[in-house]
């Protein structure tokens, strides 16, 4: 019967909202969300807290219907934004969980160019433990892990981190890794440059029965100018193992006519798991916002690929 829930105390699914953090005197923004191990939920929110940049960490045990707060950080950057922020836990137990936190604190209103960091925190107080990138002009940060289903090489797990960075020459598309389970970044490659600008990023990890290496799939976004709102849409993947050379980037707008240089934001999802899909494969979706001239709006698209890993 429709009407007896299959799981007791579970998070309802359409219905009434959940508020993680009332706060309505804050400007929250750039919020994210993430799971554990064992289903407890870690969400962060950005905010301004008289021009000092802010985030606060809650977390829930019981799939999301209460939440509490963890810990609350403010940058010593005056006058600046979290623009971008992700964040991911790893562990196999309570005793052990880590959470990483990318972020870049912009201070910048044109383009969101500021300083981009990776830090990891003890996942049950929300204390710092340690920096692990701390970069320059950085537009974008993204970030995601294997532990569920690790890569080869890799112990006892990977981390990926992928950032678009300005520079006064060529602007260029950093991939860093990790194949010591969060310890350092002890892996760095340039994935692409261009002469024009990146802005946003994605990373996705995929691995399958048949392509069972493990890759990280990149997504990103390349706009003509500054002052361009939108841009050219790639991706590109690892190959063969997490830690290998970029595939050269697939051009996705240039796919349809009419999305030629008018995407912008693109997200990305892959299949990990020892399975093939049905193409003895793969798969990877990367979604994006598309810009309608005629309309005068935007519409989220989405391109597939069900042979992802070739």
């Amino acid at each position: 019967s429709g009407s007896v829930p299959l799981k007791e105390n579970y998070a309802p699914l359409f219905g009434k909202d959940i508020v993680i953090n009332d706060n309505p005197d804050r400007n929250q923004h750039d919020v994210t969300i993430c799971s554990a191990f064992n289903g407890w939920l870690y969400s962060v929110e950005a905010y301004e807290v008289e021009g000092w940049p802010s985030l606060t960490l809650s977390r829930s045990e019981d799939n999301g219907i209460n939440w509490s707060v963890i810990q609350e950080y403010q940058s010593s950057t005056p006058d600046s934004r979290f623009s971008s922020v992700d964040i991911m836990v790893t562990g196999d137990s309570v005793s052990n969980l880590k959470l990483f936190m990318a972020f870049v604190i912009s201070n910048s209103t044109l383009y969101d160019l500021g300083e981009g960091f990776v830090v990891r925190y003890d996942g049950n107080t929300g204390v710092g433990e340690e920096r692990l990138l701390d970069e320059s002009s950085v537009y974008d940060i993204a970030m995601t892990s294997d532990i569920s289903n690790p890569s080869q090489n890799s112990n006892p797990f990977s981390i990926g981190v992928l950032y678009s960075k300005y520079s006064s020459n060529d602007d260029s598309l950093i991939f860093l890794t990790s194949s010591n389970g969060g310890i350092s970044l002890n892996g760095r490659q340039v994935v692409a440059s261009t002469s024009n600008h990146y802005h946003k990023v994605g990373l996705a990890f995929g691995k399958s029965l048949t392509y069972n290496t493990g890759r990280y799939f990149a997504t990103w976004e390349e706009r003509n100018g500054f002052g361009k709102m939108t841009g050219r849409i790639y991706t590109s993947h690892t190959e063969p193992n997490f830690n290998s050379p970029f595939t050269n980037p697939v051009n996705l707008d240039g796919l349809d006519p009419t999305s030629i240089n008018l995407c912008e934001n693109p997200s990305i999802a892959c299949q990990y798991s020892n399975f093939d899909n049905d193409s003895s494969n793969l798969t990877e979706i990367v979604t994006f916002e598309k810009y309608k001239t005629a309309e005068n709006h935007s519409e989220v698209g989405m391109y597939y690929n069900l042979q992802a890993a070739s």
